[in-house]
């Protein structure tokens, strides 16, 4: 199964890309999406439309140029706005659970 953990850091394999989420603050009117690289250089940018509650996304694995980015681990991070200040947010990404073992 997939669920969502708390994390900021995920693989971009050389096809596909990554889902994730953030929680929406109340009032919020955008939020933008940073992706960076293992040396923190912004790879992408791009904005989404606040959801109530939590608010999912696709990065598609493309850089701002539109050309594939290297398979790699990425830095996702997302910041609203929210009353005309920025407010940094909790990453969610999907991830891939094989098993659960139970103490």
């Amino acid at each position: 199964r997939n669920v969502l953990a708390a994390g900021g850091s995920g693989r971009l394999e050389s096809s596909g890309g990554t889902a994730a989420a953030v929680t929406t603050p109340e009032g919020a009117t955008g939020i933008d999406i940073a992706i960076r690289d293992a040396a923190g250089a912004r790879v992408r940018q791009f904005s989404v439309t606040p959801q109530g509650g939590m608010t999912s996304f696709n990065w598609d694995g493309l850089d701002s140029r539109g050309g594939r980015a290297p398979a790699g681990t990425y830095r996702l991070e997302a910041a609203a706005s929210v009353g005309g200040r920025s407010e940094s947010l909790q990453m969610l990404l999907q991830r891939r659970v094989d098993s659960v073992t139970i103490d």
